[in-house]
């Protein structure tokens, strides 16, 4: 369905920083042009028009000098601020985590594994000085637990693929205590990516045999495959352009264009959307 413009859209995904410190091997974030913290601080207004929240998305967002200062301008905009990170630089101190926490309304953190062996199969990882630095359970607890302490709302990401549809993540989930559980099927959205992971995707069965599985999960849970993440997700690269991922066509740069023009430019499923929030 091509995008009808909706008066008032709930959730922008920026994906303002395309560079992470892990090696996850399905990783699909395009690495494009990258504009300038000057630059968001522009577009962040024109996003007022149309979105309620900001997503701050990567890559890994907390790798991005800037990140705080950006969440920090959105919060004084009026958005709702969140962001989506695999916790590292939160664990490690190398970001300041309690000035971050102050300005963000919820926190995703990736976990697709409490298996180190499976964690270092999938890449999610961070090289530092020639060392292998893997997160372990007990470091995603106690980040879980400083977040909600916080009295921030916390949401876990899982993306499930060959290498850990046998992992039952069920019990970790409820030790987490957090407010929303988001399970993906792992997607491939084309072939112009820079890993090739096709010997790691999942059936839309495998998929479904797995939800099948989490049934008894007393937290929040939400199952997405392909075909519901197709087309259904607002996302802005680090280019400033909007883009889709079923045609993964762009628009021309928010610095260029206003918001209605750039969301012309783009496929998305209207109908998709408002179920999620439905």
């Amino acid at each position: 369905m091509k995008n009808s413009i909706q008066s008032q859209i709930i959730t922008a995904n920026l994906h303002f920083y395309p560079f992470c410190n892990m090696h996850c091997k399905y990783c699909f974030v395009p690495v494009t042009k990258q504009l300038s913290f000057s630059d968001w601080l522009s577009i962040l207004p024109k996003l007022k028009s149309k979105f309620q929240r900001i997503n701050f998305v990567g890559g890994e967002p907390t790798e991005a000098p800037y990140l705080i200062q950006l969440v920090e301008k959105a919060k004084e905009l009026g958005f709702k601020t969140s962001i989506v990170t695999n916790g590292y630089n939160m664990i490690t101190g190398k970001i300041d985590t309690d000035r971050l926490l102050a300005s963000l309304d919820c926190v995703g953190i990736s976990i697709d594994s409490v298996n180190d062996s499976t964690n270092y199969k999938i890449g999610r990882y961070v090289t530092k000085n020639g060392k292998i630095n893997l997160i372990t359970e007990n470091q995603y607890l106690d980040l879980c637990n400083k977040i909600k302490k916080s009295g921030v709302s916390l949401k876990i990401n899982t993306v499930i693929s060959k290498l850990n549809i046998n992992e039952k993540l069920n019990c970790f989930y409820e030790r987490t205590g957090a407010s929303r559980i988001k399970i993906f099927q792992c997607y491939k959205p084309n072939n112009d990516l820079k890993h090739n992971y096709d010997d790691l995707l999942i059936t839309a069965n495998d998929f479904a045999a797995y939800k099948s599985q989490s049934d008894y999960i007393s937290l929040p849970v939400v199952f997405e495959d392909n075909e519901a993440m197709t087309s259904s997700y607002y996302m802005i690269g680090s280019d400033g352009c909007f883009w889709d991922n079923l045609t993964w066509k762009k628009s021309k740069s928010l610095t260029e264009i206003t918001v209605e023009e750039a969301l012309e430019s783009i496929v998305f499923d209207v109908e998709k959307y408002n179920r999620r929030y439905a």
